[in-house]
């Protein structure tokens, strides 16, 4: 867990709560509550801001964790993003699909325009014949 690897690291650094608290800006509260508790959870802010105070990355903090950011995991914001991204492509291909259909009926439409006005001038013509033959 990443709690492990941030108090392996303060060891190592030989870093006091109190000497963390005032690098980083987090309260001795809080680095005591990750120092006793082992199943606390931090905002990714707060363990950024722990690196920084540790002078290390924070990478060496959360490497070979699935550790929780807030409420969700980077997992998880993962799978969604990996949805999301599945679904434009699908959208998009059946945007292109209904492009081409649309497409397809404008020249549809276009000819049945033209076929109508050809026939309205044939049958103008017609009266006009007709209107001419009952004179």
């Amino acid at each position: 867990m990443w709690r492990d690897n941030f108090l392996s690291i303060m060891k190592e650094k030989g870093v006091s709560p109190k000497q963390l608290s005032e690098k980083s800006g987090i309260s001795e509260k809080t680095i005591f509550r990750i120092v006793k508790n082992p199943n606390v959870t931090m905002y990714l802010d707060t363990v950024e801001r722990l690196a920084l105070g540790l002078g290390c990355n924070l990478s060496d903090i959360t490497q070979d964790t699935k550790t929780v950011l807030g409420t969700e995991s980077l997992v998880a914001l993962q799978e969604q993003l990996n949805i999301a991204l599945l679904r434009i492509d699908e959208l998009t291909a059946q945007n292109e699909t209904l492009e081409k259909d649309i497409l397809g009926y404008k020249a549809k439409i276009d000819l049945l325009t033209l076929q109508l006005d050809h026939k309205k001038e044939l049958l103008a013509v017609h009266e006009y014949y007709i209107k001419l033959g009952s004179k």
